[in-house]
């Protein structure tokens, strides 16, 4: 394993804890510290290793990042800056130089271990300082680079309770809603045998999701909890879900949580509509620049396309317009060789929680206007389909050598 590597798999496990300091004592998110560590260990990666291998999903992620540059600063002609532009260039370089360097890594079951622990201790924290952001709002929020910290002025369940991911700057709202799902999913499959922590993690993490407001959240929750918690109903299963959903209403009872007010104002909220509008608004402004987009702008025709505010809440509308079709397709077919990956380590490893927490960005990219591989699940998802394709092929190779 290369040097260090361990250690900023473990910040980005830690990314709120991470950002909080940063943030605190430095006056800066952590994706800036972060990317130079990254970058530092990746270069010490590429003069180290004497041979290494770059598998065809991220051949394509190669590929998307350079039809993106191409439509920023060749087609549309842009400076070059430090902004937003760049910004969105530097995740998808972030993902690209963690992925290569995670094929290329054949992970210790003690690094395996610790990385359960912190994610465990994630979960754990979330879940407490939810509770404890219902009744005192400003509990451990960060008000200077959380856009909806504005939201801690309304009551109940109108109130955004973000838990520990205000902390997390860009990707705050991903990683409660994605990335929080694929920890829960790695942590039912790692803890099967475990009874307390497989009858608290639904519960705990149900709660932080209900809590925050966050639909794709509830959504990706339910997918995760159906297709690895329950995918085999037994009387065992039947009491656990009993269980958990006694306990939550328990829960919501006792903070005084308004439920039908919830699906009135959440569930049925207006806004929920706008995600079919976005498709209505693509059609629209997409021929305007088909091949290599507008390169990051809401132009005029957008806004023609909703007729006001132009809100595209679709990771891969978002793609084709900004970027063109060329990016999109590129996108598309990253995502198609990461699920036959995934798919793979499922079916013959028998290990089935990346599959599941592709599904769960999947389900989320079709809801939010942005979702990047820089994230702590979607990169841990990935260390863990690793360590288990690579224990299930050296299964393999000593059952051969003991049979020779």
């Amino acid at each position: 394993m290369p040097r260090f590597f361990p250690t900023i798999l473990y910040f980005l496990i830690l990314y709120p804890l991470f950002g909080f300091i940063t943030i605190t004592y430095v006056g800066q998110p952590a994706f800036y510290l972060y990317t130079l560590l990254l970058l530092s260990v990746f270069i010490v990666f590429l003069i180290t290793i004497k041979k290494f291998t770059i598998p065809k999903y991220i051949r394509y992620q190669i590929l998307y990042l350079l039809l993106v540059f191409i439509s920023i600063y060749v087609v549309n002609g842009k400076g070059f800056k430090i902004n937003n532009d760049l910004a969105q260039l530097v995740w998808i370089a972030n993902a690209v130089m963690l992925f290569i360097i995670i094929e290329n890594t054949r992970f210790s079951e003690s690094f395996i271990e610790t990385s359960k622990v912190l994610m465990l201790l994630v979960v754990m924290a979330a879940a407490l300082v939810s509770v404890v952001q219902y009744y005192n709002p400003v509990f451990f929020l960060n008000f200077e680079k959380y856009s909806g910290a504005g939201n801690i002025a309304l009551e109940g369940f109108e109130r955004r309770i973000v838990s520990i991911f205000s902390w997390g700057d860009l990707m705050n709202t991903q990683y409660m809603a994605i990335g929080f799902a694929i920890f829960y999913g790695i942590l039912i499959k790692e803890n099967e045998r475990r009874r307390i922590i497989s009858v608290a993690m639904p519960i705990m993490v149900g709660l932080v999701m209900l809590l925050s407001g966050y639909r794709v959240g509830m959504l990706t929750f339910l997918i995760t909890t159906i297709s690895l918690y329950y995918k085999k109903l037994s009387v065992k299963s039947a009491l656990i879900i009993a269980t958990t959903l006694i306990f939550i209403n328990v829960s919501l009872s006792f903070l005084n949580f308004d439920k039908n007010y919830f699906i009135e104002s959440r569930l049925k909220s207006e806004t929920a509509f706008t995600r079919i509008d976005a498709f209505k608004a693509f059609a629209y402004a997409f021929p305007k620049k088909p091949y290599f987009g507008t390169g990051g702008e809401r132009e005029k025709a957008l806004f023609e396309g909703f007729g006001g505010v132009a809100r595209m809440h679709n990771v891969h509308l978002n793609i084709a317009y900004y970027f063109g079709i060329f990016a999109f397709l590129a996108h598309s077919i990253f995502l198609l060789y990461l699920f036959m990956r995934t798919y793979t380590t499922g079916k013959f490893a028998g290990y089935w929680p990346p599959f599941v927490g592709l599904i769960c960005y999947l389900a989320a990219s079709f809801t939010t206007p942005r979702a990047e591989f820089f994230e702590p699940g979607l990169v841990m998802m990935m260390v863990f389909n690793k360590y288990h394709m690579d224990r299930y092929q050296t299964g393999i190779t000593n059952a051969i050598k003991t049979l020779t």
